[in-house]
């Protein structure tokens, strides 16, 4: 472990926890900063392989250049500023929360993964699974790099239906969430939807083991839940994508991705795709997308955010992506791919924009208010 420090502050509790050490140092043990008041870094540059955060942190500006992750799950992670690089990835546990005060920068091809709990069975007799959630001040995702949650939503099982409330039900089908999975080879239903598309929150379900080679359902995408004060800059992507399976399987659905950002630039793009369904199954069904802002002007990344569905013997349908602007009166919506309104919806919005690459497509017996004006 190398640490360059700046103490100009006080830290109250920060655990860190040093599994093992870079070639050519000593191994370290716990360094614990204790509750009495002491000098806290202002900035902190970590090169480790393993740093494991294990409970609760507070203060500093870290600086990741190597793999890290917290132990646990359901933590308040805080800093000031955390910049991600030189290839390296941080991963946010599940149902964790990652306060970041200034600024988060990623970039170098490096990656902060975001992985789910409660995605491998029911709790109580319901699907609860939960990813986990990103609150900062400004946000630079560069091109090459990436905050991800690629499968790790609700997870495939061998020779049997997956995890979630839109699992494949039977043989090879796909999972299912912002669209429906597809049928498996035999005629298996694949997933149904399920879910809000304007809050979307949930885990993606995996799609069904095959009934030959040992089939392994692909895994649901995962959920991320990004509030940006300030600024969002993205040249590279947020991602939940499902995954493919293992030999004879349906394909994972599409995650979730909830972002809000008072200010949207950059030329990169958010995914929450379906995965392949192999053998001639199922494919996932795509995810749910929704992007809150106030100025987005110069953003160009919104044909290429997506949420397709798998493909497959029987592809996975699309799944929902909306760009809302917070600047027009009763909210506008944005249409550049796919975008739903289930059936009996009640919706009121400033204005309706739908571009000549997206559907827009109202649910039986819905009702749908513009208060100022529809584009096509």
């Amino acid at each position: 472990l190398d640490v360059c420090a700046r103490w100009t502050s006080i830290l109250v509790v920060f655990t860190l926890i040093i599994v093992s050490a870079a070639p050519g140092h000593a191994a370290a043990q716990d360094i614990l900063f204790q509750a009495e008041p002491v000098q806290r870094p202002d900035s902190v540059i970590l090169q480790s392989r393993h740093l494991s955060i294990e409970r609760d942190s507070l203060g500093g500006d870290l600086l990741l250049t190597d793999n890290s992750r917290a132990t646990q799950n359901n933590l308040q992670v805080t800093v000031d500023n955390l910049t991600i690089e030189a290839g390296s990835t941080y991963t946010l546990t599940g149902g964790s929360v990652l306060h970041v005060t200034g600024n988060l920068v990623i970039r170098e091809n490096s990656t902060l993964r975001v992985e789910s709990i409660d995605n491998s069975s029911q709790v109580g007799g319901e699907w609860v699974g939960v990813g986990g959630t990103i609150v900062a001040g400004n946000v630079s995702v560069e091109a090459g790099s990436q905050i991800t949650a690629d499968g790790l939503g609700y997870m495939g099982v061998s020779n049997a239906p997956g995890n979630g409330p839109g699992r494949g039900t039977g043989y090879g089908a796909g999972g299912g969430y912002g669209g429906p999975g597809g049928a498996g080879y035999y005629g298996a239903p694949g997933g149904d939807a399920y879910g809000s598309a304007p809050e979307p929150l949930l885990l993606g379900s995996a799609g069904a083991g095959g009934a030959y080679y040992w089939g392994i359902g692909g895994d649901g995408g995962g959920a991320i839940r990004l509030v940006v004060t300030d600024t969002l800059i993205l040249g590279g992507e947020i991602r939940a994508n499902g995954e493919i399976g293992a030999g004879v399987s349906g394909g994972g659905s599409g995650g979730s991705l909830w972002v809000e950002a008072t200010n949207l630039a950059g030329s990169g793009r958010f995914i929450a795709n379906g995965a392949e369904g192999l053998g001639g199954n199922g494919g996932g069904g795509g995810g749910r997308i929704a992007v809150y802002t106030h100025n987005r002007a110069s953003f160009t990344g919104f044909a290429s955010s997506t949420t397709l569905g798998g493909a497959g013997g029987d592809p996975g349908q699309p799944g929902t992506v909306g760009f809302f602007d917070q600047s027009i009166p009763d909210l506008g919506l944005s249409v550049y791919t796919h975008y739903d309104l289930p059936a009996e919806s009640q919706l009121i919005f400033g204005q309706v924009t739908v571009a000549h690459t997206g559907t827009l497509t109202l649910g039986g017996a819905s009702h749908l208010r513009i208060a100022d004006s529809l584009i096509i």
